[in-house]
């Protein structure tokens, strides 16, 4: 998943916005 429909605090940090 690249981009989810809702802000994850933890994923924002592995996956790159």
């Amino acid at each position: 998943c690249e981009r989810l429909p809702f802000d994850l605090p933890e994923a924002e940090e592995e996956l790159v916005a």
